[in-house]
């Protein structure tokens, strides 16, 4: 039987000038490389819930707006693959799989590969 793994992350114990550097560690953590653009503030508001059993990795997430992007050149870097289903509970998101942009909403599901180049 396997073990479930549990990780409680946020940025509020983080200084304010550290949230989002500590928010882009986590985000490759779980996600692999992605090049993370800078926010226009220091302060970075996120929370962050992983469960992982075996290859099965279960992730809530809660964050101010950010933006990054998965090019070719760090889907190389980790040689990572993974198929995220992904579930917007509230608030918006547009993701571009190759360049095409795709804006969900709260309820929308998106089904999308790590070695896509795409962007968020």
């Amino acid at each position: 039987m396997s073990t479930v793994a549990a990780r409680r992350w946020g940025t509020g114990d983080i200084p304010a000038r550290q949230q989002y550097e500590a928010w882009q560690h986590v985000l490759q953590n779980v996600y692999g490389a992605w090049d993370v653009a800078k926010p226009a503030r220091p302060d970075f508001n996120a929370q962050m819930t992983h469960h992982a059993i075996g290859g099965f990795q279960i992730v809530d997430c809660i964050c101010d707006p950010c933006a990054a992007k998965r090019t070719r050149a760090e889907i190389s870097s980790d040689g990572r693959e993974s198929l995220t289903i992904q579930l917007v509970l509230s608030g918006r998101e547009t993701i571009a799989i190759d360049d095409r942009p795709i804006d969900l909403g709260a309820g929308d599901v998106l089904i999308w590969n790590s070695i896509r180049p795409m962007s968020f």
